[in-house]
């Protein structure tokens, strides 16, 4: 499994339709991406599994613009 970042210009353009849902709980937007990511708006990928637990935690060195 891998996590993510992708350029949203580089969707736009391609015409994939990115929405984004407001979670109360988490205090934080969550995106949906609709449509097939072109390899071109792929920027960056982490490893993504889960822990000995089975939860999953973001990479440490993962920075997140708000």
């Amino acid at each position: 499994m891998f996590l993510l970042e992708w350029d949203e210009d580089v969707l736009a353009a391609s015409n994939v339709r990115v929405e984004r849902e407001w979670v109360a709980s988490r205090g934080e937007a969550f995106a949906h991406v609709f449509g097939v990511v072109p390899l071109a708006a792929v920027r960056r990928v982490w490893p993504f599994g889960p822990d000995a637990d089975g939860g999953f935690q973001l990479p440490e060195n993962l920075s997140i613009a708000q």
